[in-house]
């Protein structure tokens, strides 16, 4: 089974919908919100780089669409950072 397939059969085991798409825009964090907004997210779940594990301090995010969807978001919002094992 793929990766994507795995995640949709935790999800819904929890009983969650889940729904994954690739931003391709000059403004990600606008188009993330939007479709958060349009599907009636109550979480927004993001990959996120240039976070410094383990700490989670807004201020140590390097990543600029990262702290915009934080700042902006009225859903809850989530960021998974890859560890490079994990992303290899």
């Amino acid at each position: 089974p793929t990766r994507r397939s795995s995640d949709l059969a935790v999800a819904d085991g929890y009983g969650v919908r889940l729904h994954a798409t690739r931003v391709r825009t000059r403004a990600p964090a606008a188009a993330i919100l939007a479709d958060a907004a349009s599907r009636n997210a109550e979480v927004i779940v993001l990959g996120a780089t240039g976070l410094k594990p383990p700490s989670i301090r807004r201020r140590d995010w390097v990543d600029p669409i990262a702290r915009e969807v934080a700042r902006l978001a009225t859903q809850r919002v989530m960021f998974i950072h890859e560890t490079e094992r994990a992303a290899a």
